[in-house]
């Protein structure tokens, strides 16, 4: 994927893709995400995994991320 000074784009979404090819040329089967945040980028890296550990501190993203399905610790790291 090439990105070029006259492209818009989202960058959470070019981080994303490029965890998402790296998962995949690598074949990781687990992911431990340490301050993991939005569930919108945990549960697109969640489905490429056999198993995804999500440590959130906040307790109101935390509830997010196990609402959507996703093993989540909330404490600090």
């Amino acid at each position: 994927m090439e990105y070029s000074q006259n492209y818009t784009y989202d960058q959470k979404t070019v981080l994303v893709d490029y965890i998402l090819s790296f998962i995949k040329k690598h074949g990781v089967h687990s992911v431990l995400d340490i301050g993991a945040g939005s569930s919108v980028t945990a549960s697109a890296i969640s489905n490429s995994v056999g198993r995804y550990t999500a440590i959130e501190k906040d307790s109101d993203r935390a509830k997010k991320l196990s609402l959507v399905g996703i093993e989540t610790i909330n404490e600090t790291f």
